[in-house]
């Protein structure tokens, strides 16, 4: 697989914003605010690691983080790749945000290492552009969403891109079939939300094992 990227530019981290088109978050109902992203992301998906390694080593810089331009024209930027670095960066440049996210466990770090982490490295792209590295890392990579994540994701790429799924599948080294199962998981589940015979809120457990439907579907 090979995508070819831009070189990464110095963009102020108060010029960047959490992306509420989040595979981790689309689908669901609930705000979507950016205080309500940041605390889900502190919540639930670990930002507690990242932020004590940018607090011990700072930011990586061979480690950018992907965004495209917001709406608007306003000169901020959507990050679609590394939600939860900024996230990181952001607590640790903020009591404030650390307050109302419930993050005073967090170490304070100094005014020059504050300083230090006002800007990251940003690559400037588009999701149609970049949809192959981030499927990779997330769907059949290193880094992996959970089922339901995946199964939106792989839902927008076929979707805005018009590709067929073996060739989604192709592009993301999927050679177990992981592509068409979740997709069509995806497909059964939105079909019986249209019809009102269930909606994935009317459950009892607060986690929704998307993974079970879709891996009971692929025996059938």
């Amino acid at each position: 697989m090979t995508v070819a990227v831009a070189e990464p530019k110095l963009i102020p981290v108060k010029d960047l914003r959490f992306d509420e088109a989040n595979p981790r978050f689309r689908g669901e109902e609930g705000g979507k605010s950016q205080d309500d992203i940041l605390k889900r992301l502190w919540r639930e998906f670990s930002v507690d690691e990242i932020a004590l390694s940018i607090a011990a080593s700072g930011f990586f810089v061979h480690e950018p983080v992907f965004a495209i331009p917001a709406s608007g024209d306003n000169g901020s930027y959507v990050v679609i790749e590394g939600n939860r670095r900024l996230a990181a960066v952001k607590l640790l440049q903020s009591e404030e945000l650390r307050r109302r996210t419930k993050a005073t466990d967090l170490p304070k770090i100094t005014g020059e290492d504050r300083r230090k982490l006002n800007s990251i490295p940003v690559v400037v792209t588009s999701r149609k552009e970049i949809w192959p590295l981030i499927g990779f890392k997330h769907v059949n990579g290193p880094q992996h969403w959970d089922s339901m994540a995946k199964a939106e994701y792989i839902a927008w790429v076929y979707r805005e891109t018009g590709l067929p799924l073996q060739d989604i599948a192709q592009q993301l080294g999927d050679r177990h079939d992981t592509v068409v199962r979740l997709y069509g998981g995806l497909t059964v589940l939105e079909q019986a939300e249209s019809t009102g015979f269930f909606h994935r809120s009317d459950r009892y457990h607060k986690r929704f094992y998307f993974s079970h439907l879709y891996t009971a579907l692929g025996g059938c």
